[in-house]
């Protein structure tokens, strides 16, 4: 069994992601300093709505190497191969 994986700065849409079991490990966005899972931490529409409100405007960081280490990890655990598509 072969597992996809990805980064949430790829923005493929739920359905998708769960139709084709493609897990996503997600990078932070930080808002004043302050990191955010993206999809874990902080909705979209919780983005959208500091995005409106705050005067700075965020940033991002990729996915920290323990981070896609953990999520290939337990994928190994259950699939033959890994395949990771990645910014």
């Amino acid at each position: 069994m072969i597992a996809l994986v990805t980064d949430s700065a790829s923005s493929i849409p739920s359905e998708l992601l769960t139709r084709s079991q493609i897990t996503v490990v997600p990078q932070d966005v930080i808002f004043d300093g302050q990191p955010f899972a993206d999809g874990i931490d902080m909705t979209n529409d919780e983005f959208y709505q500091r995005l409106r409100s705050d005067l700075d405007l965020p940033t991002t960081s990729t996915p920290t190497p323990k981070r896609f280490a953990d999520t290939f990890k337990t994928l190994a655990e259950s699939h033959d191969r890994i395949i990771g598509i990645h910014v």
